[in-house]
């Protein structure tokens, strides 16, 4: 076997097969193996100094040209450009620039397999051909073509050359190929002797009508003009251009002749390909999305305080993406149920944790953590969701930044790093009425949802009371309802005035559209809390905890 890869530099393929016009956006994918030994003729003369073809080179292309390949495809998607050319009146004409979308990643190279041996100096010749290659198709396929001693499996489909397709799902479809040197000589020597008798034909008719003596054979004018339409071997038909095919009146190269092959139906689709599934090649609990908006303008970006709309949008879209097949459902790791349809314990789920990394209180990012870890189906999920819409509201593009280990994010988002004291980025809202003391009271609730979470007990839960100053948790007194039409007083020691409860988590969202289960009746609250060591985050508490409340950020970072 001679094995060849071809790698396309800028990812893309612009080739237009045989007979087909530019403008009906036409993409030969593969390349013809027509093309692939034109390539090798012009790398030879462009880049090798040939003057002629050494004897070497026409066996390297004989052999070549009696084994059609077989390809081994990357996955593709189709693409094009519009150009409008001026033309010489002044005008303009539409150009269009169809192109095979190969991508340049390590999966998208192309492979072709020969099923011919060389020898040693047809093999040293083919490899410094190959490496002068260039370009594959038009100028702007750059390429780069190396022999290999065997193809990479992974992600690459097989482009058949059969009588009957490999199995179901493929399509037929044509490349142009040369002949065999062997049947190129005795293709020529037949149509040299029609073409004598067409034209000796013709010449006694024309004789026949002007009542002349019909001629017994062709002069030596007419014998070389028919010698001239047929090159003399196989090569010389590869080295001919399209204006002397055009002036001769070719509708096809001489030499050449149409092979069927099979490819699979999506082997070049006419859609965006979908994000490739990455490998799942070690335990991954994070991810981070970007956020950007559809317009230059900056500040139709949410804002902070939509956290939990914006997340609910959010983790919608990926119950849904997650869902691969008919039957199989969504992913655990965004309905917190397990495939039995059982609750999961402990908050091991994914949450949903919206960040403003500029610091202008809207959301740029997006952290999801799940310590049970991202099977492939939450994987999927996080590579298709592009986008988030809402009545009423502006479309926010997303983009999967990265996905990896909690740890791995720490030096950008500060919302996964270590430290001892936290601090509230999102209004904390206790998932149960407050009462003065016991598991009910705030420092009791806290501590709970820690515990539950795998967090230690912290030393410290202090609320957030104005102005910027923080307040031990035992004193806050009694049953507190929300009432946005008073201000909320602390209960502070015997015999001292209260204080007033920080006024700026008042105005975030507390609601998830639609929820049936909603959060107690009562103020939410920034929290401080103090650990006797380090603490690894995300850390997320309380009611809505999963979509964007709760969240807390290092003392330090804020």
């Amino acid at each position: 076997m001679t094995l060849l890869e071809i790698r396309f530099l800028a990812g893309r393929y612009h080739a237009t097969p045989w007979g087909r016009h530019v403008n009906e956006g036409a993409i030969e994918w593969p390349p013809s193996p027509w093309r692939l030994c034109r390539a090798l003729l012009a790398a030879g003369f462009n880049r090798c100094g040939w003057a002629e073809v050494p004897p070497v080179g026409r066996a390297l292309l004989e052999k070549l040209a009696a084994a059609p390949p077989r390809y081994h495809l990357p996955p593709a998607s189709t693409g094009h450009t519009r150009h409008y050319l001026p033309k010489f009146d002044g005008k303009t004409t539409k150009v269009l620039d169809a192109f095979a979308q190969v991508g340049r990643g390590d999966d998208a190279c192309l492979g072709v397999e020969f099923p011919v041996a060389l020898a040693a100096e047809e093999t040293a010749l083919l490899d410094e051909l190959v490496s002068a290659v260039g370009y594959l198709g038009r100028a702007e396929s750059w390429a780069e073509v190396r022999r290999v001693a065997a193809l990479p499996q992974g992600g690459l489909e097989a482009c058949e050359l059969s009588e009957h397709p490999p199995g179901l799902g493929y399509e037929r479809f044509p490349l142009l190929a040369p002949i065999p040197a062997a049947d190129y000589a005795r293709w020529r020597q037949e149509s040299l002797e029609r073409e004598r008798a067409r034209r000796l034909r013709q010449e006694q008719h024309d004789a026949e009508q002007k009542r002349k003596p019909p001629p017994s054979a062709l002069t030596k004018r007419q014998e070389a003009q028919v010698l001239a339409l047929f090159p003399e071997e196989l090569v010389d038909a590869l080295r001919v251009d399209t204006r002397w095919l055009q002036q001769v009146g070719w509708s096809q190269p001489p030499g050449s002749r149409w092979l069927s092959y099979w490819r699979p139906e999506d082997a070049l689709s006419h859609q965006l390909p979908s994000p490739p599934r990455r490998e799942v090649t070690r335990f991954a609990d994070t991810a981070l999305l970007a956020l950007t908006s559809k317009t230059k303008r900056r500040d139709v970006l949410p804002p902070l305080v939509d956290a939990v709309l914006r997340m609910d949008q959010l983790h919608q879209a990926l119950v849904g993406k997650s869902d691969l097949e008919a039957g199989e459902g969504p992913s655990p790791c965004f309905t917190a149920r397990a495939e039995t349809g059982e609750p999961l314990r402990g908050h091991r789920h994914a949450a949903l944790m919206p960040l403003d990394l500029d610091g202008d209180q809207r959301m740029d990012h997006v952290l999801i953590h799940a310590p049970m870890g991202f099977d492939m189906r939450a994987r999927h999920a996080l590579e298709r969701v592009s986008a988030l819409y809402a009545a009423g509201l502006p479309s926010v593009l997303v983009t999967l930044l990265e996905v990896g280990r909690r740890e791995d994010f720490s030096a950008a988002v500060p919302q996964t790093s270590a430290a001892r004291r936290w601090v509230s980025a999102t209004p904390f809202l206790a998932p149960r009425h407050f009462k003065r003391q016991g598991r009910n009271s705030l420092e009791g609730q806290v501590r709970a949802e820690l515990v539950e979470r795998g967090f230690p007990e912290p030393v410290a839960v202090e609320f957030e009371v104005e102005p910027k100053d923080y307040a031990p948790a035992e004193a806050l007194g009694g049953v507190l309802h929300l009432s946005s039409a008073s201000v909320r007083l602390v209960k502070g020691e015997e015999g001292s005035r209260g204080q007033v409860l920080a006024r700026r988590w008042r105005h975030f969202r507390r609601e998830r559209p639609g929820e049936a289960r909603r959060p107690p009746s009562q103020p939410a609250l920034g929290l401080r809390l103090t650990f006797a060591e380090d603490v690894r985050g995300p850390l997320c508490l309380g009611y809505g905890s999963h979509f964007g409340l709760g969240q807390f950020i290092p003392e330090a970072s804020r």
